[in-house]
């Protein structure tokens, strides 16, 4: 009766031990996906409040407000919050550059609040106080991608993408290269369970030349190659491509 059962038990542990391995691996899997699905909502709703924003000024928010000496004031996220009533900024002075002592109180006292506006721009990820994990991605010349495309230009443009692992504060007037996105890019894609399957979800904000309006979706490499297109001067990857074969012509 004992060879009996050690021999049951020899074959059923196994099987419970792989039955919990896999019950940790989904139970990962769900949490991450559900993580997921919060970011994609809080870019959904940073959507509405540059279509709001463009809605009320007729214009893009600037990607920084720069003074006469090219010293940057505010970033665009701080940009989406102004003169909107839902958001209390504690004081947070547009007159003033971001960093200056009144700003600094002003933004200790919105990262204190469980239900500020910073909070938009947290991804679940990888929430910290007072870092933006929602960051735009510039040309060289500090402005957004859209400002290379002609009146022509019917494909949608690439604005603001989520790094899990960003450093640069909500107020700070700093953002990404292209360069730094393709590096986000790689990271989060390589980022796999021990199935193999996806742990992260790339999610953008675009904008949307043919309906005038920003839009939230998936984004992917072939989205990074027309912003790569459009800052050496061509209109998407496959004109730069065939421009390629005729220098080679």
């Amino acid at each position: 009766m004992r060879r009996l059962l050690k021999k049951y038990l020899f074959l059923v542990f196994p099987i419970i031990l792989l039955l919990l391995i896999w019950l940790v691996i989904e139970i990962d899997f769900l949490r991450t996906a559900a993580k997921n699905m919060n970011c994609h909502g809080k870019m959904s709703q940073l959507t509405l409040m540059f279509n709001n924003h463009i809605v009320l000024f007729k214009t893009f928010p600037p990607v920084a407000i720069i003074d006469a000496d090219g010293i940057p004031l505010h970033s665009w996220r701080m940009m989406l919050f102004k003169d909107n009533e839902e958001f209390d900024l504690y004081g947070y002075n547009y007159d003033e550059i971001w960093n200056s002592t009144n700003n600094i109180e002003a933004i200790k006292n919105i990262d204190a609040d469980k239900f500020g506006a910073f909070r938009k721009f947290y991804c679940p990820l990888n929430e910290k106080k007072g870092v933006a994990n929602y960051v735009a991605i510039v040309t060289d010349s500090g402005q957004w991608y859209t400002t290379l495309c002609d009146e022509s230009f019917s494909q949608e443009v690439l604005l603001v993408i989520c790094d899990s692992f960003s450093k640069i504060k909500v107020a700070e007037p700093k953002d990404i290269t292209l360069e730094q996105a393709w590096c986000i890019f790689k990271r989060e894609s390589s980022k796999k369970d021990i199935l193999g399957r996806n742990m992260r979800k790339n999610i953008g904000v675009f904008w949307n030349f043919d309906e005038k309006k920003v839009v939230c979706r998936e984004y992917t490499r072939e989205d990074l190659l027309l912003l790569q297109s459009l800052s050496n001067g061509r209109s998407t990857p496959e004109n730069e491509a065939s421009n390629t074969q005729t220098d080679q012509n």
